[in-house]
């Protein structure tokens, strides 16, 4: 749905829920990324890895990404089948 993939914190104590953070996922320099996060898990580290799910029409392949979970900044991307 959005130009620019994103990660949102919700507070769901609210009522309503509400968005509490927009985590804006973006490639070293502040390039824009275009990817359909799916699902995300974080490592004991504090990194923060997320499954990118592709869509054979396009150009978009399915991607596991490791985010640095301050910035947004891509720190690792690996490409799956």
């Amino acid at each position: 749905f959005y130009a620019q993939s994103q990660v949102f914190t919700i507070d769901v104590g609210a009522a309503p829920a509400r968005i509490e953070r927009a985590l804006t996922i973006t490639r070293a320099g502040g390039g824009a990324t275009n990817f359909d996060p799916e699902g995300l898990a974080y490592a004991p580290d504090g990194s923060l890895w997320i499954a990118s799910e592709g869509n054979l029409a396009d150009s978009r392949a399915n991607r596991l990404l490791k985010v640095n979970a301050a910035t947004g900044v891509i720190e690792q991307e690996i490409g799956l089948p």
